[in-house]
């Protein structure tokens, strides 16, 4: 799913060093080519010059005017690149259609914070499309400051920022997968979507980020019922000087032809713990089936689950013993969710206060999405 993590991760840092201090091109620049060997430009000859000065490069950022210009022509530029970011609040949906392109799960989400989308083609030749957001973090709950949050940041920090969150999200989801976990749908992931958040202070200073992967796995169609898996890698990365003393996930659905049958039972432990779970719920009147189990471990911390029963709502939250500065948390939770629709759809809300080392608590820090994907 997932390529050139590590190449991506030293080509963002050598774009950190070398960034002008001002990305934003002339206004004929067509876009913009970012890789470990710098920032080049392409300059604007009508939207058939496809190739990009000085070769391939692992990331073309375009705004959302280019993109719409562009067209199904945006394709044409995964010949030379491994992702496309997208400056634009456009819903995955509305991108998707705007290129012509596939993807396994669609979106419809669109919110005031969201300023970017990451595209990548994957080898089956469809495309995922990564979301991401900022938030502002005060003191008080309740307050957004987004819109001006993005008047005072440069374009080019709310880009690099973006790619850092988008990357760490992944890379993260990745290694997740190779090196812990243990899949036993049979024929793997329907279909993954990922999303990530850039947080800042008052002062406009970033402060971490945070980021989930849902995979979607098809259990068992019977008649018009489909049972589908749904695992969520989130993460939660502070930046220096900040620590997460809790995190909360949630996952359900408002969707009233969905019921969700079982929820991971991540337990309370107080320590470091290897976590062994297992989804394996069946309906009433719906005969085979399969159990979908993964492990993952964690440093020590203390579980409350709220799981309201009479809903399609499970929430779980996460207390780290001893909160560390700049100490990244991964958790892993999951659902198994009967639908009698073929889009099966699972909301996700991820939730998380940064703390500053002086223990003041930062509110305002949460990322939603509500994602689907097609079980026919």
């Amino acid at each position: 799913m997932f390529k050139k993590f590590g190449a991506f991760l030293i080509a963002i840092a050598l774009i950190v060093a070398i960034v002008p201090s001002s990305f934003a091109a002339s206004e004929d620049t067509k876009y913009a080519i970012l890789d470990g060997h710098g920032i080049s430009y392409l300059q604007s000859s009508g939207a058939s010059s496809m190739s990009p000065r000085g070769g391939s490069s692992d990331i073309i950022v375009i705004s959302e005017e280019q993109m719409l210009d562009m067209g199904s022509g945006v394709k044409a530029l995964f010949n030379n690149a491994e992702m496309v970011y997208i400056t634009t609040g456009m819903s995955m949906d509305e991108i998707l259609l705007s290129c012509d392109m596939t993807s396994n799960v669609g979106s419809e989400d669109t919110s005031d914070s969201k300023v970017a989308t990451a595209v990548r083609k994957l080898d089956d030749g469809t495309y995922s499309c990564h979301d991401v957001s900022v938030m502002y973090a005060t003191q008080e709950s309740g307050i957004s400051a987004v819109s001006s949050l993005q008047n005072v940041l440069t374009e080019d920090q709310l880009i690099l920022d973006g790619l850092c969150a988008v990357l760490t999200t992944e890379e993260t989801s990745c290694n997740a997968i190779v090196e812990s976990r243990t899949r036993l749908a049979p024929t793997g992931s329907a279909a993954y979507k990922s999303d990530s958040a850039v947080v800042y202070d008052a002062s406009n200073n970033r402060i971490g980020t945070m980021g989930y992967t849902l995979y979607f796995y098809k259990v068992v169609k019977s008649g018009t019922t489909r049972l589908f898996d749904t695992i969520c890698i989130s993460t939660f990365a502070p930046d220096n000087g900040y620590k997460c003393a809790k995190m909360s996930v949630f996952l359900g659905t408002s969707q009233s032809t969905h019921e969700v049958l079982e929820a991971a039972n991540i337990t309370s432990n107080g320590s470091t713990y290897t976590h062994t779970l297992n989804l394996s719920a069946s309906k009433t009147g719906i005969s085979g089936g399969g159990s979908t189990g993964w492990s993952y471990t964690v440093g020590a911390q203390n579980v409350t689950k709220s799981f309201d029963m009479t809903t399609n709502d499970r929430t779980w939250t996460f207390k780290p013993v001893s909160a560390a500065n700049k100490d990244a948390w991964i958790e892993e939770p999951g659902i198994r969710t009967a639908s009698t629709q073929a889009n099966c759809y699972t909301e996700v809300v991820l939730s998380c206060p940064f703390v500053t080392i002086l223990n003041i608590e930062l509110k305002s820090n949460t990322l939603s999405g509500n994602i689907y994907f097609t079980y026919k």
